[in-house]
């Protein structure tokens, strides 16, 4: 090859690198300008069409491209938006439910138990989370995201679970009914975000991030989160049952509302007879369930170590 054309070839590299260059730059110019301005799900688009054209790499390095790409706050800022984005097709992982359209109950003489009576399931789609699926985020962000959805339902739960079931002196049983049905909704949901978790696990997996034994106990931590929910879960059916057998006892309630009462007391008294009060129900969470059989299965078969240290 001759020296001109040698020149020839440099020049076409060294151009097309500094049009992949530009090209990068000019993308991240326009993620942080929505980022700026608030437009997150922009912000998140600009960065599915990088990866479609190899603009923006796919590979679990992500993140640390991004920090050098955009600088750590603009990049964590970025990753929040995919942690927090939203689920397409509910609103808090919550759908109405089909089965008694919304009521929570049929004509008052029967609880529906797709709902417990609550007339809300989760919504099939994110497992009740309320965040979008985990394969709808890049591929390189997606152990990251998953981690720090978790460390966020884990937070959410510890709070649920240190708040006291509404006070019968301070509100009606209609309305302490409600607000035990909207604690029971939140914790489906971070719950679900902890299922969610554990069938992703994967991806915490293939990450550079961790190694197996801290994504091990990732999942335990999950599981561990999880069965705290159930406790606190089953502490504010008791209390529903109680609340509705007192309703059934209120003078000025009219007939068909002490009926449902009558029937609401009864059915939240035999879910505490269920291992889990969410089982056969659209809230149930069958894959944490096993993930939980699993564990408890393996530590009954030890002689020490009775509690898993994280």
């Amino acid at each position: 090859m001759t020296g001109k054309n040698l020149n020839s070839t440099d020049k076409k590299v060294k151009q097309e690198s500094i049009s992949s260059e530009d090209r990068v730059e000019k993308l991240v110019n326009a993620i942080v300008k929505k980022l700026k301005q608030g437009k997150g799900i922009e912000a998140m688009s600009l960065v599915a069409e990088g990866q479609m054209h190899h603009i923006l790499s796919s590979t679990p390095n992500l993140p640390k491209y991004l920090v050098e790409l955009m600088g750590k706050k603009m990049a964590d800022k970025l990753i929040g938006v995919f942690v927090h984005s939203p689920c397409p097709f509910c609103k808090k992982g919550r759908a109405t439910c089909e089965n008694c359209e919304g009521h929570g109950h049929m004509k008052h003489e029967m609880v529906c138990l797709d709902c417990l009576g609550f007339g809300l399931v989760k919504c099939d789609f994110c497992d009740g989370s309320g965040w979008s699926s985990i394969d709808s985020i890049p591929a390189g962000l997606r152990a990251l995201v998953l981690y720090q959805r978790t460390k966020v339902a884990k937070t959410r739960i510890k709070k649920i679970l240190v708040r006291p079931v509404p006070n019968v002196a301070q509100y009606k049983p209609v309305v302490i009914l409600k607000k035990c049905a909207q604690l029971l909704m939140d914790l489906n949901r971070y719950i679900g975000v902890l299922e969610n978790t554990i069938t992703g696990q994967n991806e915490l997996a293939k990450s550079r991030y961790w190694p197996q034994s801290k994504v091990k106990k990732i999942v335990i931590s999950c599981i561990q989160t999880a069965i705290d929910a159930e406790r606190k879960a089953r502490e504010i059916v008791k209390h529903m049952a109680e609340i509705a057998r007192t309703q059934t006892e209120k003078p000025d309630e009219d007939s068909d509302t002490k009926k449902l009462a009558a029937v609401r007391a009864e059915f939240y008294e035999s879910l505490l007879d269920s291992s889990n009060v969410f089982a056969g129900t659209n809230l149930e969470h069958p894959f944490l369930d096993e993930a939980t059989k699993k564990l408890s299965g393996r530590r009954s078969d030890t002689k020490k170590d009775d509690q898993i240290i994280l």
